[in-house]
């Protein structure tokens, strides 16, 4: 939502909330001298940046000087939405000028190619580009309040780590054992392994034929099984590949049970992400092993900070003032004492 602080500079137009994240922010953003898209720490995905986009086509006329530089009223325009036309309304072509959109100026590429006179330039732009100023941020000492931009300040809660929501994961079909998801953390002497708190929706699916097999891994988990279920991702719609760690070797999910995910990173490599395990529900004192299969399923939902992919699309309202509107409630002002007389001693 948005916050209305100054109504005078309120334009009415259409604009887009935009976000970049660590995997595709080209920052090193852990400081550990590795960028993405590589760094497969950073498949974590928290947000980093946003940006404003005003989607409504901003027109100028400006009195070019051929190669010399002439600023324009705007910065950070979008180079796809740009069109500049001479005084006969002529399109040029984008190689007779150079754009700086950084700094929001224009001038010809060579002598001649962008001739003296006036033209009309035409974009959509960036009132807010690339701005860490959110509520939260890790990657500020202190922000509390996003950018102001045309009279407006938005306001957006930001889940800034992924945690298991509890009120929205649950089993379809049939409920059967409790289950706690949390980031791996196990110890096999003498190697320790962790996974990565990788936000995202999952959906375990079961069947009552065998559908996928489990991942060995030689040092957490060295076997693999047929199983009646699959692990998808839908936030990155991926089936994902995982350890099944069958400890009652019962061949079929029951309590005791756990599950690690494997999923890629940024460099395709697997990498240890949530690890779900499960126990008897408190009512169940008899250990019972369900038959999941057909129609059963259990969805696992995180909290997702905003990420490249999220996108949201808001209009402004331009104030209007009525003079005869204002007037006529100028006679609804009553003043007491009436008439009213001021004096001072001296």
């Amino acid at each position: 939502m948005y916050h209305v602080l100054d109504p005078k500079a309120v334009t009415g137009d259409q604009y887009r909330l935009e976000f970049l994240d660590t995997a595709n922010d080209g920052i090193d953003n852990n400081g550990n001298g590795i960028a993405d898209p590589i760094d497969s720490t950073e498949l974590i995905r928290t947000t980093t940046f946003y940006s404003v986009r005003d989607l409504t086509p901003q027109t100028e006329q400006f009195q070019s000087l051929d190669t010399s530089i002439v600023q324009l009223l705007k910065t950070h325009q979008i180079p796809s939405t740009v069109s500049v036309r001479n005084a006969q309304g002529n399109l040029v072509p984008s190689s007779n000028y150079l754009l700086n959109t950084d700094r929001g100026t224009i001038r010809g590429t060579t002598t001649g190619s962008l001739p003296t006179g006036s033209y009309t330039i035409s974009y959509q732009y960036y009132p807010v580009y690339h701005s860490q100023h959110m509520q939260g941020t890790p990657y500020l000492s202190e922000s509390f309040d996003t950018d102001i931009f045309d009279g407006l300040e938005l306001s957006f809660n930001n889940a800034w780590t992924a945690a298991i929501i509890d009120t929205a994961s649950k089993w379809i079909g049939t409920d059967a054992y409790r289950y706690s998801m949390t980031p791996l953390n196990v110890q096999v002497p003498p190697l320790t392994f962790t996974g990565i708190r990788k936000p995202g929706n999952y959906r375990i699916t079961f069947s009552s034929t065998i559908v996928d097999t489990s991942t060995a891994d030689p040092d957490l988990y060295p076997f693999s099984n047929p199983v009646n279920f699959r692990i998808y991702n839908e936030t990155d719609s991926t089936y994902i590949k995982f350890i099944f760690a069958d400890l009652d070797a019962n061949g079929v999910l029951s309590a005791l049970d756990e599950l690690v995910f494997l999923e890629k990173d940024p460099s395709g490599n697997l990498q240890y992400t949530w690890d779900v395990s499960f126990v008897n529900k408190q009512t169940d004192s008899s250990g019972t092993v369900y038959p999941l299969g057909n129609g059963d399923a259990l969805l696992l939902r995180t909290t997702i900070p905003f990420r490249k992919e999220d996108v949201f699309d808001f209009s402004t309202t331009k104030p209007v003032y009525n003079v005869e509107t204002a007037a006529a409630g100028l006679l609804d002002v009553k003043v007491v004492p009436n008439p009213y007389v001021s004096a001072a001693s001296f």
